[in-house]
């Protein structure tokens, strides 16, 4: 245990905080951020590891909750490896939902408001009971680490415009899921404070999803670049894979080609498809949406970028995806 009632709390607190992390990873960051409460890391690990239950019988036994200890089931480690800080990359899966409306790349406060009245129009007559924001919600232009005009609007701002059409969206579809997906745009919070303000991470306040209230607005968030399951549909932002897609022909095809499976993303602003079978005759089919974003950016005013958004109709793993395309605010 901790040697004192200090470190005992920071312990719970970093435990309710970041359950899945590492035991290892746990106390180095308590060692780095409070040096004076323990003489050693393997002083904080062994504290750690005593609330989760894993320092043997006798002390599990001395527990008087049993709130941070994992469930049963011993890793597989036969040559006694050190203990692995090993990330679990597991998928966010959309379950009971019919039909989701997919709205990818608004990049407010640069969104086109004909083709998202548009989008939010035609979900409205579908009767959408699921809206996923697929990334690239916010542009966070200030942010950016490439060349930018002090003119342009700041980040104040677009955080106050994406909350007013979060609010919007949540009045007009009072009852349907809704979930936010980072792209690499809404990325550029964290990637500015790990940069710019480390000290502020661990500040709760200063989380995005915070920042945003998406509790108070009834928002589900998916960060890490996790994938999202749709029963046999795998919906990605686009930008998940290290290395980019850059321009291909067919925008889908590009995306069938790294993950050789179905899959909706966004991400490449244009709307597409690409159907192939495998050798036994597997069918997979990958989607690109257009987006919903200015067309003509003043970084590259010219391109083959396109309005839209997609629908997924699902009935257990089956799917069916319909996706629509734009055209100066009316639907194709």
């Amino acid at each position: 245990m901790a040697s004192n009632e200090i470190g005992t709390q920071l312990v719970r607190e970093a435990l309710q905080q970041f359950p899945d992390h590492g035991s290892l990873t746990i106390a180095r960051a308590l060692l780095k951020k409070h040096p004076e409460v323990w003489n050693s890391l393997e002083t904080v690990r062994q504290s750690i590891r005593y609330f989760r239950g894993a320092t043997g019988k006798v002390a599990f036994k001395e527990l008087k909750s049993t709130e941070f200890v994992r469930p049963k089931g011993k890793p597989h480690n036969p040559m006694a490896l050190p203990p692995s800080d090993e990330r679990k990359f597991l998928p966010f899966v959309i379950e009971g939902s019919e039909r989701i409306g997919v709205l990818s790349d608004i990049h407010v406060p640069f969104h086109n408001n004909p083709a998202l009245t548009c989008a939010l129009a035609h979900f409205k007559k579908r009767r959408i009971d699921t809206i996923l924001l697929n990334g690239d919600t916010i542009d966070f232009y200030a942010l950016s680490r490439f060349e930018k005009d002090p003119r342009e609007r700041d980040t104040a701002y677009e955080l106050k415009m994406v909350g007013q059409l979060l609010d919007y969206i949540r009045e007009k579809f009072p009852k349907a899921r809704l979930i936010w997906k980072d792209g690499n745009h809404d990325e550029r919070w964290m990637s500015y404070m790990r940069v710019k303000a480390p000290e502020l991470l661990d500040i709760p306040q200063f989380q995005f999803s915070a920042i945003m209230k998406f509790a108070d607005r009834g928002m589900e968030y998916v960060t890490d670049k996790r994938l999202i399951l749709a029963g046999g549909l795998t919906i990605l932002h686009g930008h998940e894979y290290r290395q980019a897609i850059l321009a291909p022909v067919n925008a889908a095809r590009g995306f069938f080609l790294k993950a050789k499976a179905s899959t909706l993303t966004g991400h490449l602003h244009q709307s597409s498809e690409h159907t192939e079978p495998t050798v036994r005759g597997k069918m997979i089919t990958c989607f690109s949406a257009g987006a919903l974003c200015d067309l003509h950016p003043a970084y590259m005013p010219l391109n083959r970028w396109n309005h839209g958004f997609a629908i997924v109709n699902l009935k257990g793993e089956d799917f069916e995806v319909e996706n629509r395309r734009i055209d100066r605010g009316k639907l194709l």
